[in-house]
């Protein structure tokens, strides 16, 4: 299987010195001595320094080692987008436990199938999901429940939300543009079983802080399990290690990132449980010492203020989010600076991708999302001809075509195949299931994905739609 390695950093990286870590909270905690001051996250008006990020990290590290959490647990994390969310999983990953995102709105059955996969030693829950504990066989149940209390929603929020991506357009093709936002319970919530321990976040952020010599996981202990992708009906959980989290960081650095780091601004419109949340939002954009502003609805009005006040220069975004940005310069005149976007893979926006072109410049790459295979990064292109292609990938990641009923079958240039991925960011396996693993895996680190593909003879890679589509 492939594995992350240290690369020497990207001369833009001036402040680092090489070579860098390979593990996610070594990596964080070089950015935190760099930036201390920094703004490191925001969200509706409120901002945490970097110091103070390291501080909250290093005192709930604490309060987990506290609580009986050690290294290679399992831990849920059941937030909604929130600085909080961001704290818990950086200060699972410190002692080398293992973080599990869930969305603060993921069902009660498939909550509890996912939990019997992996039982969690511990979760860390919003008060107004305790609930969905209730239907956890015993085997299932976390022994120790770190409570959050639901944030209030700003009295401005918006109560309806705008669909993004497909599903603005099934929500076109039904003439329904909106969708209802269920609002926290008001009130408390009770536990509905007992557990062994029951906490408060807010209590653990006043432990002590971990020790400095506190040791750092390795590169090749696990970080993450991601339910996500073709693993969602199944209840496989895509394992992720230190050096994949760091894997696509070392990446940018090398062929991505012109800007000095500690500079920039970037928006965050992916959900924290999503791969490319992870890959970018929690881990690569925190490395290199962003300002970045956490958006937990897309909703114009905030995107239209945020674009006056902390203009971007880095974006991760549904293609709705750019759609939307082109459509603002157009009828403004004003588009943001952008030096970096990081869209999913679509084989459906050649049209918009050229307008997008036009009215902000180029400034899209492209990552293709399966938990599987980590956010393979392909670079996008607007010369003509090209923009049915999602482009080339990331020098460090190989791609090819097979044939769909045999993969050790290369396919020629232009031919359809399934595609297949390899690099330092591809997953380890799935989480106890060896079989399953094997099925999408090779031996040698090539992963299966779902997509069919064709690579041309200069490396462009077409996604095609599949006969069922």
């Amino acid at each position: 299987m492939a594995t992350a390695q240290p690369r020497p950093p990207h001369p833009a990286l001036r402040v680092y010195a090489p070579p860098l870590p390979d593990n996610a909270s070594e990596l964080l905690d070089f950015a935190i001595a760099h930036f201390h001051s920094r703004t490191a996250i925001e969200m509706n008006g409120t901002r945490m320094t970097y110091g103070l990020l390291g501080r909250r990290v290093r005192s709930l590290a604490q309060g987990l080692l506290d609580s009986g959490i050690r290294a290679g647990d399992r831990v849920a994390i059941i937030l909604p987008m929130g600085i909080e969310a961001v704290i818990a999983f950086h200060a699972i990953l410190r002692i080398g436990a293992i973080a599990v995102q869930h969305s603060d709105r993921e069902p009660m059955m498939r909550l509890s199938r996912e939990f019997a996969d992996y039982t969690p030693v511990a979760a860390i829950i919003a008060e107004y999901r305790l609930n969905a504990l209730a239907g956890l066989d015993a085997h299932a149940r976390p022994k120790t429940v770190i409570t959050v209390q639901a944030p209030e929603l700003p009295k401005n929020a918006p109560r309806r939300l705008t669909f993004t991506g497909a599903l603005a357009e099934i929500a076109k093709a039904s003439g329904k543009g909106v969708m209802r936002v269920a609002s926290p319970p008001k009130g408390p919530v009770q536990l509905p079983l007992t557990f062994g321990t029951r906490a408060k976040l807010k209590d653990l952020f006043g432990s002590p802080p971990l020790p400095d010599d506190y040791p750092y996981p390795n590169a090749n202990d696990l970080a993450v399990l991601v339910y996500e992708g073709r693993t969602r009906a199944s209840s496989h959980g895509a394992m992720l290690t230190h050096g994949n989290l760091t894997a696509l960081a070392h990446q940018s650095l090398e062929y991505l990132e012109t800007a000095p780091a500690g500079t920039e601004t970037g928006w965050a419109l992916w959900p924290l449980h999503s791969v490319i949340g992870i890959a970018d939002t929690l881990t690569t954009s925190l490395f290199y010492g962003r300002h970045t502003i956490l958006f937990p609805r897309f909703d114009r009005a905030t995107l239209v203020r945020a674009l006056k006040k902390n203009p971007p220069s880095v974006i991760s975004g549904d293609t709705e989010v750019f759609r939307f940005l082109a459509e603002h310069a157009r009828t403004t005149g004003k588009a943001p600076v952008l030096r970096l976007a990081l869209s999913p893979v679509s084989r459906d926006h050649a049209p918009s991708l050229r307008d997008w072109a036009r009215d902000l410049g180029w400034p899209l790459v492209v990552g293709y999302d399966g938990a599987e295979a980590g956010v393979a990064v392909f670079l996008r292109t607007s010369d003509e001809g090209r923009e049915h292609t999602v482009g080339t990938p990331l020098p460090s990641i190989e791609v090819r075509v097979v044939d769909v009923n045999d993969r050790r079958r290369v396919a020629g240039p232009g031919t359809v195949g399934r595609l297949m991925i390899k690099g330092p960011q591809v997953f380890h396996g799935y989480w106890k299931k060896p079989d399953e693993t094997t099925a999408v895996l090779s031996a040698d680190g090539w992963v299966m994905t779902t997509s069919l593909a064709s690579i041309d003879a200069e490396g462009y890679v077409a996604l095609v739609p599949s006969p069922e589509h």
